[in-house]
């Protein structure tokens, strides 16, 4: 009854829980996994984990290393000995530099989440990437910090681990998952990517994906995103990943002590906040290899969460007390909702008295639904901003339209829609939509990038020639690198 009512505050149709307590595992689903078709949600029901399948591209990484087939191979070797002429950063000493560790502990020194992301075509694109081409294209990628000095995700060198992970094992990814990890845990309904899924004959099981908008859910697709595989696309169920879980908190199976070891000992600090810092006591959270580590009231917890527009996820286990969970939810919220079930589950373990607990189901909702209002509010700022730019243009529209190249982020074209300029970004591996407001002088734009969750704004000028004529347009696609950091398209014919 409480998770019910958790689930209609926090917008989830479906959610899937599986407990694991040394080696017994008990699980439980709530709701639908389709609203339309009133299917209701069952702990064999297949969700997508979007970031989880991070823990499993470090485990392929650490099979590797562990082989002996590669005798050579280290934590410490550097990738682009390793990818001769296919990893080479924008950098010559961060090329030397950087290490099949860095990679998995988000230290390269390239930035990404998310915004670099948009460098990467998807399904929809006339020549989508794979990970060779998204490796290759990290030359054209400018990093922000120098490498192992800073904490920046990066989905981006993840696939560039699985074609790692491809070169040595003369096997394609999803291959390597499966013979390597899935067969050996049991893991029978558990597939890299939706079409594998409906190739196997399980789509019956594929939850549908939600996002919550205007007081209604709504549909939507299941993404294909093979250009960025080992940053996430693991189609899987509780049942299932309780098992990798249960794999890990006893070091069992291919789990061994010397793998374990190496992708739950931190690599990083992450940004320090508060109490964190400073406190030899209370370590700060840090990135592992694939995994989250953090301390609550002195007990270690490692973790990992994910989402992607229709879905949420988090999974954690406390080594010490040989106990774990994984909860699985249809709806991006399942990101925050599942954190109030960790937390609660957490609670129990270690038997903190109610009236010692905070009330993190509260506060969280309380932050979500400020969010959303947020958002909501924004969202008609922005049209009405939109509305009322149009027609401020002082130069003719048409000398804005037209195709722009940049290295690494390719083609966008600038096209006119419904008074406004408009960029079509449907062919990337996270897809968007950008309409463009005038700001001033004819060259200044804000740009509102758009996808079914929301809105960003991005900072957007164009350079005109002595002709009159529009040659580059700028976007500020990429924070890390500054606010005042465009990264600029020349036009092309």
């Amino acid at each position: 009854s409480h998770i019910s009512q958790l689930m209609d505050s926090f917008h989830v149709p479906g959610l899937a829980i599986a407990v694991i307590d040394g080696a017994e595992i008990q699980s439980k689903a709530f709701g639908y996994a389709c609203i339309k078709t009133q299917k209701p949600c069952i702990t064999d029901t297949l969700f997508d984990i979007a970031s989880c399948s991070k823990a499993f591209t470090a485990i392929a990484v650490a099979l590797l290393v562990e082989s002996n087939d590669f005798p050579n191979l280290k934590w410490d070797s550097v990738m682009s000995e390793l990818l001769t002429n296919d990893f080479v950063l924008s950098s010559p000493e961060a090329t030397k530099e950087v290490t099949v560790e860095d990679i998995l502990s988000h230290r390269s020194g390239l930035p990404g989440h998310v915004l670099h992301d948009l460098s990467v075509l998807g399904v929809h694109s006339n020549h989508c990437d794979n990970a060779r081409s998204v490796t290759r294209n990290l030359r054209n990628l400018p990093l922000s910090q120098a490498p192992k000095s800073t904490y920046q995700y990066s989905n981006i060198m993840y696939t560039a681990a699985t074609y790692f992970v491809e070169t040595l094992s003369q096997k394609s990814f999803s291959i390597f998952l499966h013979d390597q990890i899935f067969q050996r845990l049991e893991m029978s309904s558990t597939s890299l990517q939706p079409s594998e899924v409906c190739a196997s004959e399980k789509e019956d099981s594929l939850s549908t994906p939600y996002y919550f908008r205007d007081g209604a859910y709504h549909a939507t697709y299941h993404q294909e995103t093979p250009e960025a595989q080992g940053a996430g696309s693991i189609q899987t169920s509780v049942n299932d990943l309780a098992k990798f879980i249960r794999a890990m908190i006893n070091r069992a199976e291919l789990i061994t002590d010397a793998i374990y070891n190496a992708v739950t000992t931190p690599r990083i600090t992450k940004n320090q906040r508060g109490d964190h810092k400073n406190n030899s006591d209370h370590p700060p959270p840090s990135y592992a290899l694939g995994w989250d580590v953090h301390y609550y009231r002195g007990i270690q917890i490692v973790s990992h969460d994910g989402v992607i527009t229709g879905y949420g996820s988090r999974m954690f286990f406390l080594p010490h007390y040989k106990f774990g969970a994984v909860i699985l939810g249809n709806s991006e919220a399942a990101f925050d909702l599942s954190f109030v079930i960790q937390n609660f589950l957490v609670d129990e373990v270690l038997n903190i008295p109610k009236e010692e607990r905070t009330d993190v189901a509260s506060r969280r909702l309380k932050r979500f639904t400020a969010q959303e209002a947020r958002r909501e509010k924004n969202l008609k700022r922005n049209a009405a901003r939109r509305d009322q730019s149009r027609g401020s243009i002082g130069t003719p529209m048409e000398v804005y339209l037209g195709n722009y190249h940049n290295p690494g982020y390719r083609i966008v074209t600038v096209r006119e829609k419904d008074g406004l300029l408009f960029i079509d970004g449907r062919d990337r591996s996270m897809p968007f939509t950008m309409l463009l407001e005038h700001v001033s002088d004819n060259t200044v734009f804000r740009g509102y990038l758009a996808d079914d969750t929301g809105e960003d704004v991005v900072h957007i000028q164009f350079r005109f020639d002595p002709d009159g004529q529009v040659s580059a347009i700028g976007m500020v696609l990429e924070p890390a690198l500054g606010d005042d950091h465009f990264i600029w398209f020349d036009r092309i014919q």
